[in-house]
């Protein structure tokens, strides 16, 4: 899987001068070539203000993967005051982040989260289930608050989680694997 923000600037626009007849071919692709080359490709593009991000996921993907980019796109379309209490649009390098993290961390197994935005422009994703409480809080692209606890067992944690994700990983570990 590929993750990417884009933004186009002035600078990395192509023009005709740029472009030359040797960056062309005289033959075109055969069918199925063009069929192989985007098998299995999905591309999403989340326009922002100021920016696109731009999901890429090649091949098959685990069931929360498509679903959790489409949600975290999604926040990405919050304007200032979303939550009728002067919430801000949502940051988007926290999504960057977050997406990061997941694609990092989360298991084939993993259940989907709840993708929720915050009143300060960040996000949170939330798991409630299996008896166990796990929320991740991005309150910015470098800092990570955690939330962990297993009724099964009563270990319980909550810390910032931003240079250590050891916690997070085995509470992720956790989850996945309880029935």
């Amino acid at each position: 899987m590929t993750l990417s923000i884009a933004e186009p600037r002035a600078e990395e626009r192509l023009t005709d001068r740029d472009w030359q007849a040797s960056n062309t071919t005289r033959t075109l692709p055969s069918r199925a070539t063009l069929s192989a080359a985007t098998a299995g490709r999905r591309e999403f593009r989340f326009p922002f203000d100021g920016g696109q991000l731009v999901v890429e996921i090649i091949g098959d993907a685990p069931a929360w993967v498509e679903p959790t980019v489409k949600s975290l796109g999604k926040l990405l379309q919050l304007e200032r005051n979303w939550d009728t209490y002067g919430g801000s649009p949502i940051d988007p390098t926290c999504v960057a982040a977050a997406l990061r993290l997941a694609f990092d961390t989360f298991p084939s197994e993993m259940p989907m989260p709840s993708v929720v935005p915050t009143s300060r422009g960040g996000l949170q994703f939330e798991w409630h289930t299996r008896g166990i409480d796990l929320e991740v809080e991005f309150l910015s692209a470098t800092r990570v608050h955690g939330l962990f606890e297993d009724a099964a067992t009563g270990v319980s944690w909550e810390k910032d989680i931003s240079s250590d994700l050891s916690p997070l990983v085995d509470a992720i570990s956790t989850l996945s694997k309880r029935r």
